[in-house]
C-alpha cells in the first residue's frame, strides 16, 4: 500500500511539472502582455529544468521580444 501512495504521489507530481505548471505559466504570460495592451505571437520554453521562456508580442505598432522566468510560487522576472 505504502508504494502505491509514493507512487501516486510521483506521478501527480510529473504532471504538475510537466503539463499543469506550463499551462499556468503561459497563462500569466498572455495577461501580462493583455494587461499592457498588446498581443503574444509567440511563446518559447527555454528550459525543461527551470521556468525560462522566450516570448514574441506586439504592442501597438512595435514588436517585442522579452524572456521570463518563473519562480517557484509563479513570480515573473522579465528580462
Amino acid at each position: 500500500m505504502y508504494n502505491f501512495i509514493c507512487l501516486l504521489f510521483i506521478i501527480g507530481g510529473l504532471i504538475y511539472e510537466k503539463w499543469w505548471r506550463p499551462k499556468v505559466c503561459e497563462k500569466k504570460i498572455r495577461d501580462r502582455i493583455r494587461k499592457m495592451g498588446g498581443e503574444v505571437w509567440g511563446i518559447e520554453r527555454l528550459s525543461m529544468r527551470e521556468e525560462i521562456y522566450s516570448v514574441i508580442y506586439r504592442i501597438g505598432e512595435k514588436n517585442e521580444k522579452g524572456v521570463v522566468k518563473f519562480n517557484l510560487m509563479y513570480k515573473q522576472d522579465w528580462r
